[in-house]
């Protein structure tokens, strides 16, 4: 059986994960505008 407090820590994990992925993702998408911004100011 389960103690109630893993049980708690189990069912936030994917939610932190996925807050991860999507600030990961969020950065990566300025990174990119970051490099078009460079090369447009390069020209």
């Amino acid at each position: 059986m389960l103690d109630p407090n893993q049980y708690d820590y189990i069912a936030e994990e994917p939610a932190i994960m996925r807050g991860l992925l999507s600030f990961r993702y969020r950065l990566c998408i300025v990174c990119a505008e970051v490099k078009n911004l460079k090369h447009w100011l390069a020209e």
